[in-house]
């Protein structure tokens, strides 16, 4: 069995096979730190679309208990499943005659 690291006195050391050069060595460093940076964005974008959709169900909630005698968690429920479309639908057919 061959160790793949080393303990020393400033934390453990990779140990590296023979015969790989510093440009290999690079290469995979930076192919690591760009997939890490991916899904570092992948899933801030993921929270931060979730974040924006719970707003906006939570306005339609609170919005259609005011100005809707139609049942607000049905609305809610609608901007929950399909956020554009269903804000669009309660925007222009659930408010009725009131203005924006």
């Amino acid at each position: 069995m061959v160790p793949t690291s080393l303990q020393s006195a400033f934390g453990p050391v990779a140990l590296v096979p023979l015969g790989t050069t510093h440009v290999e060595l690079a290469s995979q460093t930076l192919a690591m730190s760009v997939g890490a940076a991916f899904f570092t964005f992948f899933v801030l974008f993921a929270l931060g679309s979730l974040a924006v959709q719970l707003v906006l169900v939570w306005w339609t909630y609170t919005d259609a208990k005011q100005h809707t005698q139609q049942s607000p968690e049905l609305w809610a429920l609608v901007v929950l499943v399909a956020p554009v479309m269903g804000l669009l639908l309660y925007l222009l057919v659930g408010r009725g005659e009131q203005t924006l």
